[in-house]
């Protein structure tokens, strides 16, 4: 297991329009670090200073690490080698495409 979520952190939904009207570097930080749906990112409203290691986590087909309750959760769903990259099925996070 890697976080426990915390009761008191929120996510701040923010457009996809809204992003693109960002500085480049805000940007690229929401778009490399942030669930998304269809229509919107959701930005932890802590901001960058605290990053939980879901965000370090890519998106597989044939995943490592399964999500528990839509994410609030990670566990290795077999064993992983010493630097071998994590993957999740992001589907198993976020609805949509």
């Amino acid at each position: 297991m890697f976080s426990k979520p915390d009761k008191n952190d929120n996510w701040i939904k923010i457009s996809k329009t809204e992003v693109e009207s960002l500085p480049l570097h805000a940007q690229q930080l929401i778009v490399n670090y942030c669930l998304f749906d269809e229509e919107q990112y959701f930005v932890p409203d802590y901001g960058f200073k605290k990053i939980d290691v879901s965000l370090f986590l890519n998106h597989s087909d044939t995943p490592n690490i399964m999500s528990i309750q839509e994410g609030d959760y990670f566990e290795a769903i077999r064993d992983i080698q010493s630097g071998e990259e994590l993957f999740v099925d992001y589907g198993e996070i976020v609805d949509g495409e």
